[in-house]
């Protein structure tokens, strides 16, 4: 394998120094947990992407708002 790596590379002009070729191989019992872990991660960012999205909603509305009650008040202005 190594052999085709540097076969592979020189034909593209590419140097290659101090490559290590690592298996790895879990078995279903590891597969399944990391699986299992990565569920619980994703869920994790799910959540913190949701709060982030609710929290700027939040901001959004509260300047729309204090923008409509600054327009407000000076048409009212405005037309008195």
């Amino acid at each position: 394998m190594c052999q085709k790596v540097i076969e592979i590379t020189v034909i593209q002009d590419v140097l290659v120094c101090n490559v290590t070729v690592v298996c790895v191989c879990f078995s279903p019992a590891q597969q399944e947990a990391q699986r299992a872990q990565f569920y619980v991660e994703k869920a994790k960012q799910d959540q913190r992407q949701k709060i982030i999205q609710a929290e700027g909603e939040a901001q959004a509305a509260k300047m729309v708002s204090r923008l409509n009650n600054h327009f407000l008040s000076h048409l009212s202005i405005m037309c008195f």
